[in-house]
């Protein structure tokens, strides 16, 4: 497995020589305005909704009746933080992030081994714990079965229109938003998401020291 990081050339050094990876939260990606191409307004959101609204089944009678609403369980996106880099090398992506160069990581097993170590030095990661695995991309009809108290599977799917990005992604929390059952349940009408009063957007740089040996960098042509 390959994985490719794509950005814009002034930042190919920090990335490359210095080795620092920018984990951002996913309140960030949820409140980033590209036209939903970074940005997801429901990053760190299982969302279930069909046309037909949500369909209630009665336990006693067994009845079932449909309710104009859509089901969202959120994680704390605050204490979730996120890397995100891609499985494919391809122009359209280039043009998609607005990257000049790619970044190619050639030896994925010690690049996320290099994270891991220096995560668990961390004071703050709870539990000292690096998730990393290719996100999962679903339907909004899909039922949500358990995944909606699981915050690490919440965290690693987005929704199917996504899928263009063939995203592969780190992730770690703080203050144990990771934990089973650290999630909020909400019913919402007119395909509105959780507003989020975030006054401070924090970022983390991992660094992981020199990449050159295990990396090499393309460009846009």
């Amino acid at each position: 497995m390959v994985l490719f990081k794509y950005l814009p050339s002034q930042y190919l050094r920090k990335f490359i020589r210095d080795g620092e990876i920018l984990f951002r939260t996913l309140a960030y990606f949820r409140q980033y305005e590209d036209e939903q191409i970074r940005g997801d307004k429901y990053d760190g959101t299982w969302r279930h909704a069909k046309r037909t609204g949500l369909t209630i089944t009665k336990q006693n009678t067994g009845e079932t009746f449909d309710i104009p609403f859509s089901f969202e369980s959120c994680v704390n996106a605050s204490e979730i933080f996120v890397f995100c880099i891609s499985l494919e090398h391809s122009a359209e992506l280039y043009n998609k992030f607005k990257a000049d160069v790619c970044v190619e990581i050639t030896d994925c097993d010690k690049f996320i081994s290099r994270v891991k170590v220096v995560l668990k030095r961390s004071t703050t990661v709870k539990p000292k714990t690096l998730l990393h695995e290719p996100v999962y991309y679903y339907y909004e009809d899909e039922a949500p079965m358990i995944n909606w108290a699981l915050p690490e599977k919440i965290v690693m799917s987005k929704l199917k229109h996504f899928e263009w990005q063939n995203e592969y992604r780190l992730a770690f929390s703080i203050r144990n938003a990771l934990k089973f059952g650290k999630t909020k349940q909400y019913l919402v009408q007119n395909e509105t998401t959780r507003k989020e009063n975030v006054e401070c957007l924090p970022s983390r740089i991992v660094k992981i020291g020199n990449l050159e040996t295990i990396a090499k960098v393309h460009k846009n042509t």
